[in-house]
């Protein structure tokens, strides 16, 4: 639910942190949505240096690099430094109170549906067991459905059993994702957990775990790769990964080049050109066993004819 679409006067202002940065717009603009959509997704509207770092994926880039960008957001007025060493993203509190405010109305919605199945269930088991009226001699006429009536409230009725079958998952199975995750300490573990909760159907759970696994696979093959420049810090927080784990669940880790082995060329086949001495005695001793496999002798006079 966060902020995908830049807004025409922050475009200018994305302009300006590409000329700060002496970079494109497009890096820049990728910048500030990342920064804008991970801390929007846990409902944040300020954060400290390493929580601006997660949520722009600064993660990975020198100190005084990272430094520099953040610089660029304050001077942009992307970020609003404050007073207790913590950053505001300005027009977070904006975005995420129009989000809520959907959710509210959604949430009213679903209760509002929720009341007409339980009226069309009512009036099913009315349908399917009428009860008479006080003399007991007729049925009341207003409880009588059709068989195209009962069908839709049945079918109905079924699709709502199959969503309470799908209750939230609790804290133990979340805890499995994170179990799985490369994490580098708790930071973020909590606000991680309670977006799974809330987020995550049970059926993908498994889902989840292997794309943590997966994960973890990747961070091992980039520590190998950067030797001794592999800093923990470029892991993500878990707070952030669990809004595109995913983008991890088909990840396949890249396989080691694998050096052929050796064979020596194969030697020079023999030059057997007519002029070739070793070329003329090997067609001569080939002649003889030619004409001896047939009956003939070198000095035989047919040998010449």
């Amino acid at each position: 639910m966060g902020r995908t679409n830049i807004e025409e006067n922050a475009w200018r202002r994305i302009a300006k942190l590409a000329g700060i940065m002496k970079c494109s717009d497009r890096e820049a603009a990728g910048t500030v949505a990342c920064l804008w959509t991970d801390s929007q997704d846990i409902s944040e509207t300020k954060g400290t240096r390493a929580d601006i770092i997660d949520w722009a994926h600064l993660f990975g880039l020198p100190d005084e690099e990272v430094t520099r960008w953040i610089d660029g957001l304050v001077r942009a007025r992307f970020l609003t430094a404050m007073p207790d060493g913590t950053f505001s993203i300005n027009g977070n509190d904006v975005q995420i109170q129009s989000r809520d405010l959907y959710l509210s109305r959604t949430a009213k919605a679903t209760a509002a549906a929720k009341a007409k199945r339980d009226r069309e269930r009512e009036l099913l088991q009315a349908a399917t067991d009428p009860s008479p009226i006080r003399d007991g001699s007729v049925t009341d006429p207003s409880r009588t459905l059709d068989g195209s009536q009962c069908n839709a409230i049945q079918d109905n009725a079924k699709q709502s059993n199959e969503k309470k079958k799908r209750a939230p998952l609790g804290a133990a199975e979340c805890a499995r994702v994170f179990a799985a995750y490369p994490h580098r300490d708790n930071t973020g573990k909590s606000k991680g957990l309670a977006i799974l909760q809330r987020n995550l159907p049970p059926g993908e759970l498994e889902s989840a775990i292997q794309a943590a696994q997966n994960y973890a696979e990747y961070v091992k093959a980039e520590a190998r790769r950067r030797g001794a420049a592999w800093d923990p810090s470029f892991v993500k927080m878990f707070s952030t990964w669990v809004s595109e784990w995913r983008d991890w669940v088909k990840y396949e880790p890249p396989k080691r080049a694998v050096s052929p082995a050796f064979s020596p060329p194969p030697p020079p086949a023999p030059d057997l050109r007519p002029e070739d001495p070793a070329a003329r005695a090997e067609q001569s001793k080939r002649l003889k066993e030619l004409m001896a496999s047939v009956g003939v002798s070198p000095g035989d006079r047919r040998a010449h004819d």
